[in-house]
């Protein structure tokens, strides 16, 4: 009912992942990100920074308390083909039409290690993108937050990115489609860390 919870338990056991996540290998794992497929499948997004092979692992499971299971390849996303990585926050979102969409950062190191946003179709079983994508050019932001309400979709952001710095603003976005055009709002807070 969203208004009573209780503690169901771990999802799965997180020592194989700190493991995998250690700092000598890696800047971490972390924000994970859950939706529920139209087959009743749950799909959880994770972001797994490491520094040889950035990107996003992706479990699968029939019930939210799992058990998990990892698919054998991380999400395929088309920014990979451009030379960028998919190297920061992210958010999975399923539309009214029950299409899945990824909203990610990425470290574009053929333009200065610029931070921007891409918004990308997923595929049926919100495992992989399609490689029907939008990147909107910004810079200096990550932490995409994508959500829909009454024929609009909106992207919230930090901005400027300040990964665990306090005092980092927050500005948003709107749509009609997640592939845009997309049209910046302006800040909802200065401050929003």
């Amino acid at each position: 009912d969203l208004v009573e919870w209780h503690d169901a338990g771990l999802m799965f056991d997180p020592v194989s992942w700190q493991t995998r996540c250690a700092p000598a290998t890696s800047f971490g794992c972390y924000r994970p990100h859950v939706q529920q497929r139209s087959d009743g499948m749950w799909v959880m997004w994770l972001n797994v920074a490491d520094y040889e092979n950035a990107g996003y692992a992706v479990l699968t499971a029939r019930s939210p308390l799992g058990p998990w299971t990892e698919e054998p390849q991380r999400a395929r996303l088309a920014v990979h083909l451009g030379g960028a990585l998919p190297y920061g926050d992210h958010d999975i979102r399923i539309g009214p039409d029950g299409v899945g969409w990824a909203a990610y950062t990425i470290i574009d190191a053929s333009n200065g290690n610029l931070h921007d946003l891409v918004v990308e179709k997923l595929n049926a079983g919100l495992t992989s993108g399609t490689g029907e994508f939008v990147r909107l050019g910004l810079g200096a932001v990550e932490a995409p937050s994508l959500t829909y309400r009454d024929g609009t979709w909106y992207l919230a952001y930090s901005d400027p990115m300040c990964a665990y710095c306090g005092g980092t603003g927050t500005s948003y976005q709107t749509a009609p489609s997640p592939l845009g055009p997309w049209t910046l709002r302006g800040a909802i807070s200065a401050t929003s860390c």
